[in-house]
């Protein structure tokens, strides 16, 4: 831990986010999805078919991280609608 706040995972939040993403049916497999996590700060961009894809991807990555007690700083979503 560092002196100055938090450490994280960040491979393990870049996991767990394609993981939630891959664990629900109506989001699974979109093609065009990229995740990095850099100090905390998960930025998911990419494409989806609609908005209603995009707040799917969102909600789906934050109950991850709340179901298990993930720690994170903060979540961008860069997703464009096609």
């Amino acid at each position: 831990m560092s002196l100055f706040g938090s450490s994280y995972d960040d491979e393990k939040l870049k996991n767990e986010a394609l993981n939630a993403i891959d664990e629900n049916p109506t989001i699974r497999g979109l093609p065009n999805i990229n995740i990095i996590s850099e100090k905390g700060n998960i930025s998911i961009f990419g494409s989806v078919k609609n908005d209603k894809q995009k707040k799917e991807v969102q909600q789906a990555i934050k109950k991850k991280y709340h179901d298990n007690n993930i720690d994170y700083e903060s979540i961008e979503i860069e997703l464009k609608s096609e």
